[in-house]
């Protein structure tokens, strides 16, 4: 028997390489793939969904940016729907997080076998470890979805007619993906005469060249985008405005901190590929062609809330090696295996860095940091992902707290029918709990006129929040605050109106201690993690506190024991408090 060829050979390699990555990182997201809520945008979406599927519903506005993301709503619906005949037992939460998990792989698994032949296997490695991608594929979010049908879209290529509605999908499902159309437009508009070339080889093509190329390859990139302004408009005429485009923030220190914890590795490469696109033919084609690279990312960067946002830049790495293979390789054994480790260490090893002078290694407990999607952890993201198998019972962050608060509270509807709830940035985990419970749930922005007998979590009354403070927060404290559910932590929810001012005094003293830093609260007797600031309060003097005057209220820093005692003390590590990162 003959040897197979080498192209052959080659090409198994490269299938098994692919999926090896594959099957490892796939794996590992959906095993810990569970029935937790990551953030607030999630409880929204969701409490849309079945709004939605009830006959009922509230102001688009209400919900998470539907005229933008109404294909996630859409396509959850029947998901759960399908779910609510085969299993009505299940869990709404646990059915939409691995359904859209499991679009997503099964769509990457199609992207993978439809261009095995291209796709550099170094470079899926870089796309799957960064966290960006990593640590977002086990929740319902929009961006995991949109990404699916991209993919899906890429992968019907060259058939016009399937790309083009499964890109109406996808900008559909999150409209931000249509950020990745120039670069998709810049690489199919690489000369036809060039593809496959090595990079010094890349010449324009003659004119009959040209003609050739016109005649043919533009329909393609004008039917995608066809199909996205479709979607956009779709969306609009649809919901009108229901969502904001741009939420300005941009903060250096967190944006580094970001980048790192966020893009990983894959950040050297999109930033080696900007100089190598930037140098492909005429100048001003390759500037055409690193700014479309850069698009994706330099959008986000003036409102970067959460790693997350660097996902479409990840992207943009497939799309390269995926449509421009002699572009998106990476040649040299020297970078290939540096880029390796720095894309595989992050994975098994991260940083503890509780106390800012003392940084040190971990393997389990990294240093977690905060974001617009919850926290962070900084590496040691293989045991990271262990957290979200078990975040159902064991709390991630304050996002579990207040959805276990919310399920666990007691809802009374007002006269005509509703329950209230007052708009801060936690509220979708109420209504969300509201719904679930067959209520009918109403938002209303904050009124100091009409807030009583509406419901808030907690959690947004014991911190600085440039979206819920000031005067605000002060006139919600001064009102009587009944708790309605259980206490994690101290997070609770509360209604507006009953009980007494006792809680909203507490919540002052503390406030004021901690400068605006989120905090959590237990028994005098709970071990504080390393690196928080603490405070000891009670009602009455003990030793060593000092009574707060404008609450009465006793505090003090020096531990103490005592059955009527309670211990404060900061959710993350002192030196990232407000003050720093102001």
């Amino acid at each position: 028997m003959n040897p197979r060829p080498p192209h052959r050979l080659a090409l198994a390699t490269r299938t098994v390489q692919l999926l090896v990555v594959f099957i490892v990182f796939a794996g590992a997201s959906l095993w810990s793939t569970s029935g937790f809520l990551r953030k607030n945008d999630q409880a929204t979406i969701l409490t849309g969904v079945i709004d939605w599927a009830r006959g009922e519903r509230q102001p688009w506005s209400h919900y998470y940016q539907f005229d933008k993301t109404y294909v996630l709503y859409a396509y959850t619906a029947a998901w759960l729907r399908i779910n609510q005949v085969i299993r009505p037992e299940a869990d709404p939460v646990r059915v939409a997080n691995r359904a859209v998990a499991v679009t997503f792989w099964l769509a990457l698994l199609l992207f993978l076998l439809r261009y095995r032949r291209h796709l550099d296997p170094l470079v899926l490695l870089l796309v799957l470890s960064a966290p960006a991608l990593l640590l977002n594929t086990q929740y319902l979010n929009s961006t995991t979805l949109s990404s699916a049908w991209l993919l899906v879209s890429l992968a019907a290529l060259p058939r016009r007619s399937w790309a083009a509605l499964a890109f109406f999908l996808a900008v559909g499902a999150r409209a931000d993906v249509i950020l990745l159309w120039p670069l998709y437009a810049w690489l199919t508009f690489i000369p036809l005469a060039a593809r496959g070339q090595a990079m010094p080889q890349l010449r324009f093509p003659t004119i009959g060249k040209w003609r050739e190329f016109f005649s043919n390859d533009w329909k393609t990139p004008l039917a995608l985008l066809g199909a996205g302004g479709a979607a956009l408009v779709l969306g609009r005429w649809w919901a009108g405005d229901s969502g904001t485009n741009l939420d300005w923030f941009f903060q250096p220190k967190m944006a580094a901190g970001y980048i790192a914890f966020g893009f990983g590795a894959a950040v050297l490469w999109w930033l080696g590929l900007t100089v190598r696109i930037g140098r492909t033919g005429p100048r001003w084609w390759g500037g055409l062609g690193a700014l479309a690279l850069l698009l994706p990312v330099l959008f986000f960067l003036p409102q970067l809330h959460a790693p997350r946002y660097f996902w479409r830049g990840a992207e943009a790495l497939l799309m390269v090696a995926a449509l421009a293979p002699a572009v998106g390789h990476i040649s040299g054994r020297g970078l290939r295996r540096g880029l390796a480790v720095l894309a595989v260490l992050p994975l098994l090893i991260g940083l503890d860095w509780s106390n800012w002078t003392a940084p040190r290694l971990t393997v389990g407990q990294p240093t977690v940091f905060p974001s617009g999607d919850g926290h962070y952890p900084m590496g040691a993201y293989a045991s990271f992902l262990g957290r979200f198998r078990t975040a159902e019972t064991v709390p991630i962050d304050h996002n579990q707290r207040v959805w276990w608060a919310a399920r666990s509270a007691t809802f009374e509807p007002d006269q005509a029918g509703h329950v209230g709830v007052v708009m801060t940035p936690m509220h979708g985990y109420l209504m969300l709990a509201g719904s679930m419970e067959g209520q009918s749930v109403r938002v209303t922005p904050f009124d100091p006129e009409t807030v009583t007998g509406q419901y808030l979590d907690s959690r947004t009354l014991m911190r600085h929040d440039v979206k819920f403070g000031g005067q605000e927060l002060e006139a919600l404290l001064a009102e009587p605050l009944a708790s309605v559910s259980a206490d994690y932590d101290g997070i609770r929810i509360v209604r507006v109106g009953e009980g007494d001012t006792r809680w909203g005094e507490q919540t002052r003293a503390l406030n004021r201690w901690f400068a605006g830093d989120e905090y959590r609260i237990g028994p005098a007797d709970t071990v504080v993690p390393v690196g928080r600031r603490a405070v000891w309060f009670a009602a009455e003097p003990f030793a060593n506190a000092e009574r707060d005057a404008a609450t009465g209220w006793y505090l003090s820093s020096v531990p103490a024991h005592g059955s009527d005692l309670q211990v404060a003390y900061s959710a993350l590590p002192t030196w990232m408090s407000v003050r720093t990162f102001r």
